[in-house]
């Protein structure tokens, strides 16, 4: 596999949050030109375009669920029993003018 994220998708799965956290990223890298070109063009498939963009509605979205429950005076618990790697929430967070109470990751995956 020259590709980089095929790599990683054949061999975690394409929905595994390996796989997520590394289209999330969006950098093309492979073996040679041709490894990054390939990679490239994996990563700019309208799925994947699809992924980032929920990625980028859901942060927004934490960001405003967390404002709102602190202009009603209450704390704001994040859980997620599915979060793979957890990267979304945890950038979510990040960019959050507002911080929660609380933060729960889990996943049936070690990795």
């Amino acid at each position: 596999w020259f590709s980089r994220g095929m790599k990683i998708g054949v061999g975690t799965g394409f929905d595994s949050g390996s796989t997520l956290d590394y289209v999330y990223e969006n950098e093309a890298r492979g073996l040679g030109l041709i490894g990054r070109m390939v990679d490239r063009t994996f990563l700019d498939a309208i799925g994947w375009r699809g992924i980032r963009q929920r990625k980028l509605n859901l942060e927004e979205l934490i960001g405003q669920a967390l404002a709102t429950l602190k202009a009603a005076g209450r704390p704001g618990h994040v859980l997620d029993i599915a979060a793979g790697h957890g990267r979304y929430v945890l950038d979510a967070i990040g960019k959050s003018a507002e911080q929660p109470a609380s933060v729960r990751l889990q996943d049936y995956s070690d990795i």
